[in-house]
């Protein structure tokens, strides 16, 4: 059930040594926190990183890109992964630092 309310800045590119951000979309969420979420991310060398999340997103709609800004409840969280996944319904898993 998602309960809560995210406002998500997708990240776009790098310009003039600054972050580009997307316009901000709302959607509906639920987060989960703690230290012992996990991701487990592909390295650009083709080596499996394993990197601890702050907390786990769930919402519907498209995915972003990592290092992607997420505001949820006043604090701001930055996506190091989003998988789509397809069990009783489709959702999106966003894991955050």
């Amino acid at each position: 059930l998602l309960k809560q309310t995210c406002v998500i800045y997708p990240y776009l590119h790098e310009g003039a040594g600054e972050k580009v951000y997307g316009e901000a979309e709302e959607r509906k969420c639920r987060l989960e926190t703690g230290n012992h979420l996990r991701a487990t991310l592909l390295g650009t060398d083709g080596t499996i990183l394993e990197t601890a999340a702050r907390a786990r997103l769930f919402t519907e709609g498209e995915p972003c890109r990592p290092q992607s800004r997420i505001v949820v409840e006043g604090r701001e969280y930055v996506v190091l992964d989003c998988q789509e996944m397809h069990g009783i319904a489709r959702h999106l898993e966003w894991y955050l630092a």
